[in-house]
């Protein structure tokens, strides 16, 4: 008797054992089939649309990032160049130093309209400006200096007009210029000592502001001559253009380089300068008006 029943439970668990190997071959088979019937069936269902959706935005993300990576930021040379690209755009951001390379290539007269030269000057002396957005509207250009944080530091406001074409300036060699033997002072000791001068003596050193602009990171060395005549006294700045160097000659008032003089000694106290046509060599130190 208990003979059978173990014949019965052996049965029994054999038939289960079958039954599963078949459920689960049965099943792999019914899988695969759907695999390889996949794109005979009809898509639809829940699921499948919102695989769906998922698969065109990332397909649309991976477009526009490949798109913006083909499309290359416009390189704008002149003023010209600049009202083209905003007639297409009709807004532009750009870098201090792209703003200051168009600034370069305007009339002096056309320039000041966009910014005053000696207040660009200050904003590219000062680490805050940090971009500057330009946007053109009807018949009038906005213009906003901004710092790192998107905050405006300045902005202007000017008429579209036609520019005059640019003079051209005369050049001359400053090598062996007897008038500024052993005064000749480097480009950033210059700039320094020209920044602690009011506006007033900036403007009595160098009477044309764009010159400023212009010449800013051109200027290699400054030459101030040994003696004034009337009240005045010439400086020579020499520029370096590439491979080329040019020199160019101001006039300014005796007054205001006697207070540049100073501001060099204090600065670099080993250069010793004395004001021009002095002939007693008195030098000018620190602190002294």
């Amino acid at each position: 008797m208990k003979r059978k029943k173990y014949i019965v439970i052996v049965l029994v668990l054999a038939i289960l054992f079958a039954v599963e190997m078949a459920f689960d071959v049965f099943e792999v088979a019914v899988g695969y089939t759907m695999f390889l019937t996949n794109n005979l069936r009809p898509r639809v269902g829940r699921l499948w649309v919102a695989e769906q959706n998922d698969l065109e935005g990332s397909q649309s993300i991976h477009r526009i990032v490949s798109d913006s990576t083909n499309i290359g930021q416009p390189i704008i040379e002149d003023y010209q160049q600049l009202l083209y690209t905003l007639s297409a755009l009709h807004k532009i951001t750009l870098e201090p130093s792209e703003f200051v390379r168009i600034y370069r290539t305007m009339p002096h007269g056309e320039a000041a309209k966009l910014i005053n030269p000696l207040v660009l000057y200050d904003l590219l002396r000062s680490n805050n400006w940090k971009s500057t957005k330009i946007v053109q509207g009807n018949e009038q250009l906005s213009i906003y200096f901004v710092d790192g944080f998107d905050q405006i530091l300045r902005d202007e406001y000017v008429d579209l007009k036609s520019s005059p074409d640019q003079a051209a300036e005369a050049s001359s060699s400053l090598e062996n210029d007897e008038r500024f033997k052993d005064r000749l002072i480097k480009a950033d000791l210059f700039w320094r000592a020209f920044d602690e001068l009011s506006m007033m003596y900036r403007l009595q050193i160098i009477n044309d502001p764009n010159k400023v602009i212009d010449w800013f990171s051109r200027v290699s060395w400054v030459g101030i001559a040994q003696h004034s005549e009337d009240g005045v006294v010439t400086l020579a700045f020499e520029l370096t253009f590439g491979s080329a160097a040019q020199v160019m000659y101001v006039q300014a008032s005796e007054i205001a380089v006697g207070y540049l003089i100073e501001k060099i000694n204090r600065l670099d106290d080993s250069l010793k300068l004395t004001l021009p046509g002095d002939s007693t060599n008195t030098i000018i130190q620190s602190g002294q008006r």
